[in-house]
């Protein structure tokens, strides 16, 4: 697909684009039949300054689709690191301690740091997937809720990679690997805290050996998420023998490592718009 981006709009040039009417695009694109009415609604998409309704074909020479409807009315909401930004998403390092979005309290949260680093703009961003509190690193926002819907479906459709690095204490042998599909339920003893159990929900976490430091008595393992559930890892490594340190609820302390040793290190994916490869990975 060949477009550029023009304020609030999207202007994409339509003999790029594999459909020939209006429906099959937004079908494809913006798989929210909610927010699809809206668009017809609001008139927010275009065929050559035109508005368009349902069943129109792709006709003219550009399709403009406003998808930056909200303004950002927000105040600065501290520094933030970028990862990686095109016009539809961010990413950013999130640091330990610091939740993705709130749980009713008044605590600032990643999205209030991440909404703040667009105030006066056109873009609000919200998260695709959640991190735990005292895990670190990458987290996808959209910068549009015209297409979040569309990366949502990437995410439960498994179009969207997420892979880990976990410190645990014991020896897991580089290079072994093993998929965990257990399904994860809360326990019912402890509150927040997280079980495999055969009345829970499907998951599933593939895992790598990467390295073992024999002084330490700690592995580094690879981990790959097929399912999102809350603590997956942390409680699929745990039901291995294998606790994360500094795991305030399924591992144990070190004093070898500063923090849970939990850091989402890499998120993959094709680019819905441009079809090529993205690759997200954090250096350090």
């Amino acid at each position: 697909m060949e477009f550029r981006i023009e304020d609030r709009t999207i202007i994409i040039r339509t003999d790029s684009v594999y459909e020939r009417d209006i429906d099959s695009f937004l079908l494809h694109y913006v798989p929210s039949s909610r927010i699809r009415h809206l668009l017809f609604q609001d008139k927010a998409v275009r065929m050559d300054g035109t508005a368009l309704r349902r069943g129109d074909p792709l006709s003219g020479d550009e399709l403009q689709i406003d998808i930056y409807p909200e303004d950002n009315t927000g105040s600065s909401g501290g520094p933030v690191q970028k990862i990686y930004e095109d016009p539809f998403i961010v990413c950013v390092n999130k640091p330990r301690g610091i939740l993705v979005h709130t749980d009713g309290s008044e605590e600032k949260t990643l999205s209030d740091v991440v909404t703040g680093c667009y105030a006066g703009t056109h873009i609000v961003p919200y998260p695709i997937h959640r991190l735990d509190r005292d895990t670190r690193g990458l987290v996808l926002f959209s910068k549009t809720p015209i297409f979040q819907p569309l990366y949502d479906s990437m995410i439960s459709e498994k179009k969207i990679r997420r892979t880990y690095h976990a410190y645990v204490k014991g020896c897991f042998e580089e290079g072994r690997a093993i998929r965990v599909d257990k399904p994860i339920g809360r326990d019912r003893h402890v509150s927040g805290r997280y079980i495999v159990s055969p009345t829970g929900k499907p998951a599933a976490t593939v895992f790598r050996g990467i390295s073992f430091d024999k002084k330490k008595d700690i592995s580094l393992i690879e981990c790959t998420l097929e399912t999102g559930r809350t603590h997956q890892i942390r409680v699929h490594l745990k039901s291995l023998g294998y606790g994360i340190v500094n795991d305030p609820l399924y591992g144990s302390p070190s004093d070898d490592f500063i923090g849970m040793g939990l850091i989402a290190k890499r998120i993959d994916y094709m680019d819905p718009f441009t079809g090529k490869p993205v690759i997200i990975e954090l250096d350090h």
